[in-house]
């Protein structure tokens, strides 16, 4: 059996507890490894999404978005019906509209940061530049393949509710060096929950996210202030408005659930 992060379940009966809260094994001890009851797949599926990876493509399988879009029916949801959906049905798939304010946007604090793009590297360390590759410091792996950092939207919200993903109290109160692509350990930023794909960001930003990397690429002095006044042009311009999103919930029997952003229509 081979252990698997965020996946394997152990079932540990008849511990001993030694003092404080630390627990011990004895020769009573029986430990079941996945076993197969409903309470060690609620506890795998609530894993998946509290560790979910920092970022990750949307399977090309997993949502037919032509066929949505012209389905007689279309569904549009506020974040609270939403929500109601999911909680009543959570295996289950759902695809929808929903209209909503980006209250915020990290664009111009990741670019400076260098974390506009991102994506975990096969040994598991997560690997962040303002580039769509980069080298994995931790293991040597070059041109890992990046996708735009999820955190870029970190606030949704419409006249129900919310959906957020921000700076957690205590985080450091500077970012880490900009020159570096890869950076072991970060805990300043809570993950993002949503997933967007390549054709959402192309619509939202103006741009694909490859032209969008070649464009901020490495240049001079000069470049790197034209880039920084066109980011926060760009940020103020999508700053507080409303936008219809296509979106879709996976059902939690695919990455524990997670909602993504297929497209945004305007």
């Amino acid at each position: 059996m081979t252990w698997k992060s965020n996946s394997t379940i152990l079932l540990i009966s008849s511990p001993a507890q030694r003092s404080g809260r630390n627990l011990t094994i004895t020769a009573r001890t029986l430990i079941e490894i996945n076993p197969n009851i409903s309470e060690a797949e609620h506890v795998r599926k609530w894993n998946q999404r509290e560790n979910c990876p920092i970022n990750e493509p949307v399977p090309a399988d997993l949502f037919d978005i032509e066929a949505i879009t012209r389905a007689p029916t279309r569904l549009q949801f506020t974040l609270a019906s939403l929500d109601s959906f999911i909680r009543a049905s959570p295996s289950q798939p759902h695809s929808g509209y929903l209209s909503v304010i980006l209250t915020k946007l990290n664009l111009l604090s990741l670019w400076k940061t260098g974390q506009l793009f991102s994506m975990p590297c096969p040994c598991g360390a997560p690997v962040y530049a303002n580039t769509a590759s980069a080298p994995c410091a931790a293991c040597g792996t070059r041109n890992t393949k990046l996708r735009i950092n999820p955190c870029l939207v970190p606030e949704l919200a419409d006249e129900t509710g919310a959906i957020c993903s921000t700076l957690l109290p205590g985080s450091p109160p500077h970012p880490p060096n900009p020159s570096k692509t890869t950076i072991p350990h970060t805990g300043s930023r809570r993950q993002s929950k949503i997933l967007w794909t390549d054709e959402a960001w192309t619509q939202l930003l103006g741009r694909h996210p490859d032209q969008l990397a070649a464009l901020l690429g490495p240049g001079d002095p000069a470049q790197a202030r034209r880039n920084l006044n066109m980011l926060r042009y760009l940020e103020q311009r999508l700053s507080f408005m409303r936008v219809v999103l296509l979106v879709g919930w996976t059902g939690d029997e695919v990455m524990g659930g997670r909602l993504v952003v297929l497209r945004v229509l305007g």
